[in-house]
């Protein structure tokens, strides 16, 4: 077996759009890499090479929505790849492949960039090239990846008459109503994009209900020195029964008083699954939540299951003055209320630590049969490389949901948590129980409790870190480990990792 280095990703800054040049921008989508990123993989010389997997494709619009860059997971052994994208006005299947636009070209990254026109199917298929250097046949089937833009864009103006820099107003005008984006989209129900522009102050001040449509709130820009900031006036509340994104935002509530940040709807409409109903995700991503003084999120007594609910590359500073049912994340009080999939990844969450119990409360009858899903399926819990730093009061628990914590699947690696209640982290993520029947992999994960480390050998069976994390000043929001095992294995949430 020989080990080939596949390829090392550089920062991305540009790349080629069919030959020509062409800004890798920033939007409300997701590329799926980070910088710096290195693929290494071992392959035999004379092993045929497979395309790449199908679940590993993302797309990323350009800032200004003109182009569109496709990426997926590098091949191991690959150098090149064989790509072909189509287009149509129609639904690309069986009897319509679309109208090419990239035929048979050979690329040595693992993307391409293409037109993007709204309202349009796409369909993309990719072949791992033969590697003649190591003797590699290419594969000899293709990857299919389809998506389509049918979105409603709409950038937020914040000018006098449009409310000057209230959502809240801005959406109350006849002119800016949902319902007129989607008439004017020739009736068509899909995702409606609220772009707020780069470096400017906007404000919410009263209840924002976005009913049953699907939103994703964005800046244009993912230059964390210059995200938008949206300020929470003593009302603010998003309302929601359908799937919210939120990337690339800083929202502070400092001026909220008693209200979730997001509050499933208290009427919601539409079908139910099981009784329940579901809400296909819930995201964050890329935002800085500062001085938020109630819950995250609240189910509003209503039956639902959010299938996934994601974190990622976040900060949030809490001030926490009221919780719902005591939880900084509440599906508890609907009937048999809870999530499918829960994640927080390359996070730090903090806060004041003396009114919430739990992290994230589920109704203690939650269990993934009554959501609709076959009960051999699995709901997961995956917590990786965060930074939690006293949230909860000297009661909490972190977690509560006995109904499904022998039905999940647990992933918690390279976390640290510090003063996060005296119920012990890792206990309370499987809700007092043991791991049980559930896959689980635990691994490098500080628990720190007033200057002494949580036995949780019970629950967490790796090699958990026993030492201080030592941050270098939490009062004031750095949370650089100091501690040499944290360090060295890199743990917390890689922000505040030092370079050397």
């Amino acid at each position: 077996m020989k080990k080939i280095h596949v390829m090392a990703w550089p920062k991305l800054c540009s790349m080629l759009l069919l030959g020509a040049s062409a800004m890798f921008m920033a939007s409300c989508a997701q590329d799926g890499f980070d910088n710096n990123e290195a693929f290494y993989g071992t392959i035999t010389s004379g092993d045929q090479l497979v395309s790449p997997n199908a679940g590993t494709f993302k797309v990323k619009s350009s800032a200004d929505r003109s182009t569109q860059t496709i990426s997926w997971s590098a091949v191991t052994g690959a150098l090149d790849y064989k790509v072909w994208v189509y287009k149509s006005d129609a639904k690309i299947d069986d009897t319509n492949p679309g109208e090419v636009m990239v035929s048979d070209s050979l690329v040595h990254n693992p993307y391409v960039a293409v037109p993007r026109a709204k309202n349009t199917y796409y369909r993309i298929e990719v072949m791992s090239a033969e590697n003649k250097a190591e003797n590699n046949p290419g594969a000899d089937t293709k990857t299919e990846y389809k998506w389509d833009t049918f979105m409603i864009e709409i950038t937020v103006s914040n000018a006098a008459e449009d409310g000057g820099g209230d959502f809240y107003k801005y959406l109350q005008m006849p002119a800016h109503t949902i319902a007129k984006a989607i008439a004017d989209n020739g009736g068509k129900e899909c995702p409606v994009y609220f772009y707020f522009k780069p470096d400017v102050e906007y404000t919410i001040s009263d209840e924002v209900d976005f009913e049953g449509h699907e939103v994703i709130l964005c800046s244009e820009s993912e230059d964390t020195n210059k995200l938008p900031v949206i300020k929470l006036d003593a009302k603010a509340t998003i309302k929601t029964y359908a799937s919210l994104q939120l990337k690339n935002l800083e929202i502070n509530g400092a001026n909220v008083v008693k209200k979730a940040l997001i509050t499933l709807h208290d009427a919601p409409q539409g079908e139910q699954i099981k009784s329940h109903y579901h809400i296909e995700s819930i995201i964050f991503d890329g935002v800085k939540l500062t001085d938020i003084t109630g819950s995250i999120l609240t189910d509003s007594k209503q039956p639902y299951c959010v299938v996934k609910m994601s974190i990622n590359n976040c900060i949030f500073k809490l001030e926490t003055e009221a919780v719902t049912n005591e939880s900084l994340i509440d599906m508890y009080s609907g009937s048999q209320s809870g999530m499918k999939d829960f994640e927080v990844l390359n996070s730090t969450i903090y806060g004041n630590g003396d009114n919430a119990k739990y992290f994230l409360r589920y109704n203690n009858s939650a269990r993934i049969d009554r959501y609709g899903f076959d009960s051999s399926d699995h709901t997961t819990m995956t917590y990786k490389n965060n930074t939690f730093y006293n949230l909860l009061n000297s009661e909490g628990q972190w977690g509560n949901y006995s109904g499904i914590q022998n039905s999940t699947i647990y992933v918690v690696t390279n976390n640290i948590w510090v003063n996060c209640g005296a119920g012990e982290s890792a206990r309370r993520l499987l809700s007092g129980g043991r791991i049980g029947s559930s896959e689980a992999t635990w691994l490098n994960n500080t628990y720190w409790h007033k200057g002494a480390a949580k036995d949780q050998s019970q629950y967490d069976t790796s090699a958990a870190l026993t030492t201080d994390p030592n941050f270098k000043n939490p009062a004031g929001g750095d949370f650089t480990p100091q501690g040499s095992d944290q360090l060295t294995k890199k743990t917390g949430d890689p922000r505040w990792i030092p370079a050397n």
